[in-house]
């Protein structure tokens, strides 16, 4: 008699209660799925989270709901939703997601881009800003940037050249670290969906990932990521490849690279860079944190515990901002001209299928060949 009582009693407190709390805050919330007891509407987002939300943001709208696991997360899908998120109420959104994948570093307070915004954040910041990212500084290391550039900054990291041919085995081995690190960090995680899971997940991790995610990763990949993608769209339209090359050639000629002082004479190349932004974004989805009082914005009653992302894909591929979102529109700088698909590909046969994780990657890497034509 006891066990069906307990069975009973089980049941109660994992499907019907949630589904109790659940009726109640909804009234507060926007519209959105109902999802299942437990898990919420985890499996609606699929293995690409972008796509799956905008999908469900023409159903439910551009702020809608999901309950990922047992975290009630708002979620925003157009210019003016994600503005009252980011800039109206940025003070009450200002506190981030720390993924608990992240945040079981053995020393994650080391780190500025896995730390909550509390004072020692806020002093790492002001560092920076101050004495590494005034306009004055930047002017000043502009052509130490420039010279970093062309070797990706690894001699200065690793006493090892990337991109320096006999360095093969080297530079593959850091691609694939960077990729390893981006993959698992993007993976869904099923403590991030319950905190009472998340206590006893925690996992050990190298003090040196911390180090890699805030000197390396944070600005090399998503570079890659946005560099590999333009020259994907270009490639696919060599009609606006030509263009752009043909501005460099006018503007800046083949006898020297191309610097960031000849950005203003390139619109074709700027354009590009814009439009791969708008339609690849590095980082898809924008998290912000739980808010910690009760706060009333774009006509919601936000309660206790409440988590809220912004999605950037979905923005940038709105029709009723966009004219054929889908497309580029607009007709990199050193590679644009020296680069070509191989033999036998046409353009309209280049893949462009995405790899969701913390960045989103192209799914099979771009191959290009370098050509002199």
């Amino acid at each position: 008699m006891e066990l069906p009582i307990l069975l009973l009693c089980i049941f109660c407190w994992f499907f019907i209660k949630p589904l109790i709390l659940n009726s109640k805050s909804s009234r507060k919330l926007p519209p959105g799925p109902t999802g299942f007891p437990i898990i919420g509407s985890l499996l609606e987002l699929g293995s690409k989270p972008n796509r799956s939300l905008a999908e469900l943001a023409k159903i439910h709208g551009p702020l809608m709901t999901l309950k990922l696991g047992s975290i009630t997360t708002v979620i925003a899908s157009s210019p003016e939703t994600a503005k009252e998120i980011l800039q109206k109420h940025a003070k009450i959104f200002s506190a981030r997601t720390v993924f608990n994948a992240a945040a079981s570093q053995p020393n994650p307070e080391a780190t500025i881009a896995w730390v909550p915004p509390d004072n020692m954040w806020r002093n790492k910041r002001r560092i920076c800003n101050t004495q590494m990212l005034t306009n004055q500084r930047l002017d000043s290391l502009q052509e130490l940037r420039h010279q970093m550039a062309e070797t990706t900054s690894s001699r200065t990291i690793f006493s090892i050249d990337l991109v320096d041919p006999e360095s093969e085995k080297g530079a593959q081995e850091f691609n694939d670290l960077v990729r390893r690190i981006m993959e698992d960090s993007g993976k869904p995680n099923l403590s991030d969906s319950s905190a009472k899971v998340a206590r006893f997940a925690r996992s050990e991790a190298s003090y040196k990932a911390s180090v890699f995610k805030d000197l390396i990763i944070g600005g090399s990949d998503t570079s890659a990521i946005t560099t590999e993608w333009a020259m994907s769209e270009l490639l696919r339209k060599p009609n606006e490849l030509n263009k752009v090359r043909q501005e460099i050639i006018q503007q800046i000629g083949i006898e020297r690279p191309v610097k960031e002082s000849d950005m203003d004479k390139l619109p074709f190349l700027r354009a590009v860079v814009k439009e791969t932004l708008r339609l690849h974004p590095a980082d898809p989805l924008l998290f912000t944190t739980q808010s910690p009082k009760q706060r009333r914005s774009v006509g919601l009653h936000r309660a206790q515990g409440h988590s809220s992302l912004v999605n950037a894909w979905a923005i940038g591929r709105n029709p009723k901002y966009w004219v054929r979102p889908p497309e580029c529109l607009k007709d990199l700088s050193n590679l644009v001209w020296i680069i070509k698909l191989p033999k036998g590909m046409a353009p309209e046969n280049l893949d462009m299928e995405e790899e969701f994780g913390v960045t989103l990657r192209k799914a099979i890497p771009l191959v290009a060949i370098p050509s002199m034509e």
